[in-house]
């Protein structure tokens, strides 16, 4: 408490010297309006379904430094944010919304407005609520609300926009655009402050627009400039036209351009490759891309050709992983890996197989039991296949003898006959248990290793 009372009268006393400063200063020596400022604390955005602490920490950090980048105000670091609010009860997590308890951090940490909000996921997309309050006052002074449809990380793309409109530099509400294919690019604002520009006498203009701007516009093979692109001074005529960037597709058009008329050309540019992001848990594995090594992750790169691709990681003490991923043009493809530790991932099999133990003992035993009496119950068939045999060829033996009476003929014969008849039907029986015991068998042998 001590050092918060401290603290506050410091404050008081530069906001009096600083007043008497300002007063003494003669309207060409204050400050130009450009200048930051207004001293802001951001508060750490409240995490929603679908993200995690860590994640919206990480986009409070771009959110603060894209604020930092417009000039236009005077941050609070967050540890020492962290650091007043923890001595003064707060907690920098969230928990605190509503405007009163916000404007009250405020007054504790001594800043003249709070940014907080709120950032989470519904489905494929990720929802930015973010506002700015005065804390001399309790009103919210802006509110901005971007849906970002793809991954997490497209978020970061749009924060330089999410703090211009903060602070009032960007108050266009379409200067973002996200593909089809999750890769998230930035349009150029519309400069609203200048007006707008008209063909001249007797000529044409020309507007280019691209998506995202920075190509390079040839005129009749002439380089004329950069996108965004304008030319209100040209010739009536046929042109062709030639947009390029080294990792993109050309856009190549041919047109007429009639005096007083506007042409405008407005297009999303294609890119030629694939970009890949490969992340790993934990980080710094070595990466060979296509068996050339390539650096450790995490790791992106932009100019991956369309197709296949071979993935192989590395790091010490762990499983290596391979993988196979396949590349689309234009689109962003990431995967994330998991390296176990090779010793751990030995200890869990070893316990797993110890586990699984009793579970290999009882099928051991199942299948051996069951090809034992199958085998056995085939070997009695078997016996009785021979004493058939036997009983077939001594009846065969009395009846091939001479001076039998037609009566002895006729009982040998069919004492043949049944014996003969007994011994195919237990030969089939037989057949069928030696191929019965010989499937347990097999799966008897298979149990062992396993």
């Amino acid at each position: 408490m001590l050092k918060f009372i401290i603290s506050v009268l410091a404050a008081v006393s530069v906001g009096l010297s600083q007043g008497s400063t300002d007063s003494a200063q003669s309207p060409d020596q204050q400050k130009p309006k450009s200048q930051a400022t207004n001293t802001v604390a951001v508060l750490t955005l409240k995490n929603a379904a679908g993200i995690s602490a860590s994640e919206a920490g990480l986009i409070t950090d771009r959110l603060n430094v894209e604020l930092f980048k417009t000039g236009m105000v005077t941050l609070l670091e967050r540890e020492q944010i962290n650091d007043i609010l923890k001595e003064q009860g707060f907690q920098n997590s969230g928990a605190c919304s509503d405007e009163a308890c916000l404007v009250e951090m405020g007054q504790v940490l001594g800043v003249r407005s709070v940014i907080a909000g709120s950032i989470g996921s519904l489905g494929t997309l990720t929802m930015l609520n973010v506002r700015i309050i005065d804390v001399r006052t309790g009103r919210v002074e802006k509110v901005v609300s971007q849906d970002i449809p793809g991954r997490i990380e497209d978020v970061i793309t749009v924060m330089p926009g999410i703090a211009r409109k903060l602070v009032g530099l960007d108050t266009s509400s379409a200067n973002i655009q996200v593909s089809s294919g999750g890769v998230v690019q930035q349009k150029a604002a519309v400069d609203t402050s200048t007006p707008q520009i008209h063909p001249a006498n007797n000529a044409a203009m020309l507007v280019v627009k691209t998506v995202p701007d920075g190509f390079s516009v040839q005129l009749n093979g002439r380089e004329e400039g950069k996108t965004p692109f304008t030319n209100a001074q040209l010739l009536p005529g046929r042109y062709s036209l030639k947009l390029s960037s080294p990792k993109y597709d050309d856009y190549i058009e041919s047109f007429d351009l009639n005096a007083g008329v506007t042409k405008k050309i407005e297009t999303t540019m294609t890119h030629k490759y694939g970009v890949v992001i490969v992340k790993t848990n934990p980080q710094g594995a070595s990466l060979k891309f296509d068996d050339a090594n390539v650096g450790t992750t995490p790791w992106t790169s932009d100019s991956v050709y369309p197709g296949e691709h071979s993935l192989y990681l590395t790091m010490k003490d762990c499983r290596p992983v391979s993988a196979k991923i396949n590349v689309i043009k234009g689109k962003l493809d990431t995967e994330a890996y998991i390296l176990y530790n090779s010793a751990a991932v030995d200890s869990i099999n070893k316990a797993n197989r110890k586990d699984a133990a009793p579970r290999r003992w009882a099928r051991r035993i199942v299948f051996g039991t069951l090809a034992a009496g199958a085998l056995g119950t085939g070997i009695y068939f078997n016996s009785r296949v021979k004493s058939d045999n036997s009983s077939a060829s001594d009846a065969l033996t009395k009846y091939n003898k001479s001076g039998l009476s037609t009566s002895q003929y006729s009982m040998y014969y069919s004492d043949y006959q049944n014996s003969h008849d007994s011994a195919k039907k237990n030969t089939v029986f037989r057949n069928i248990l030696y191929g019965v015991a010989g499937g347990f068998g097999f799966f008897f042998c298979l149990s062992i290793p396993f």
